[in-house]
């Protein structure tokens, strides 16, 4: 099971990190896939149920968020960025009344954000998601809990990430201009 979600971060990770931009429709495919089924997986860690059965549902959750993903792209960006802001702005504020108010503006802003700048804001989003996603898998494979090898891979890699969907996006933009 380990080795599966080891794999379920890095190779889907490594695609959205470097080519989420080129590759957008298959890439919020595999990000509602993987909300899909890690957001279960959070909801039934603790149901006594067998294992291949919790995994069998992820799966078929993940597949269902993956479907609909693709037929409502713009507002599968909408919202996945508006849980991006929202979730940031809740980990990093205190508790408090007004936290709440301002993570759904954040997350609405962001929202908005990804669909008036629907390109740049893919770049970015999948640059950092890929490179959450490859870091995170690692640190917990190989268990890694010290922030020093979490922090300096998640930003090397978000910075490749970011500078090769930058440079195609830039090389598209040429390409349509001639």
């Amino acid at each position: 099971m380990e080795l599966f979600n080891f794999l379920l971060g890095i190779l889907p990770g490594s695609v959205t990190c470097f080519f989420g931009l080129k590759m957008k429709k298959l890439v919020l495919a595999i990000s509602w896939f993987m909300i899909g089924y890690f957001g279960l997986a959070f909801f039934i860690e603790h149901a006594s149920m067998d294992s291949t059965l919790k995994i069998i549902l992820q799966v078929a959750l993940g597949l269902v968020f993956a479907l609909i993903s693709t037929k409502l792209q713009k507002t599968a960006w909408f919202i996945s960025l508006f849980v991006i802001g929202f979730v940031m702005i809740s980990l990093t504020l205190p508790e408090a009344w007004y936290t709440l108010l301002i993570a759904i503006v954040v997350g609405i802003t962001f929202g908005v954000i990804a669909i008036y700048l629907y390109e740049p804001m893919i770049a970015v989003a999948t640059s950092l998601g890929g490179a959450y996603s490859i870091t995170m898998s690692v640190a917990n494979y190989f268990n890694f809990n010290k922030l020093i090898f979490i922090v300096i891979p998640f930003i090397v890699l978000a910075i490749l990430g970011l500078y090769v969907q930058f440079s195609s996006l830039h090389k598209n933009k040429e390409k349509k201009a001639n």
